[in-house]
């Protein structure tokens, strides 16, 4: 359906993502990445994105939370400026902690993980 509705970018391979799926769709000059199965390879092994069910709205659909970026941009190299964002923007608001607890117990380098132990303690 959205191959049908804008142009559909070419993927190169890359080492870094495991994603089952993954495509890259320009519509209207607005960049959509549809993603399922979400892994990022790192140096301490591969980090799979636990879907959230209660992320899904009352229209159903999914969203990621702003969290879940803040620890998947940490692990995508040239995204640290985002992840820095995002860290100074949660600095003001209320941190899902139990969502934070969840993404710390898995597969994650150790400095993700004591940067995550810093919001949690």
């Amino acid at each position: 359906m959205l191959s049908e509705m804008g142009t559909v970018v070419e993927q190169d391979e890359t080492s870094l993502y495991a994603t089952e799926v993954f495509q890259e769709f320009i519509i209207e000059g607005i960049d959509i990445d549809l993603m399922s199965g979400l892994q990022i390879r790192h140096g301490e092994g591969v980090f799979i994105y636990p879907f959230d069910e209660q992320s899904i709205d009352s229209a159903g659909l999914s969203f990621m939370a702003l969290i879940d970026w803040y620890v998947i941009y940490q692990l995508i190299p040239g995204r640290e400026q985002k992840g820095a964002m995002i860290e100074q923007y949660l600095t003001k608001q209320e941190v899902d902690h139990e969502r934070l607890e969840q993404l710390r117990r898995l597969v994650l380098p150790k400095a993700i993980r004591n940067r995550i132990d810093q919001w949690l303690n």
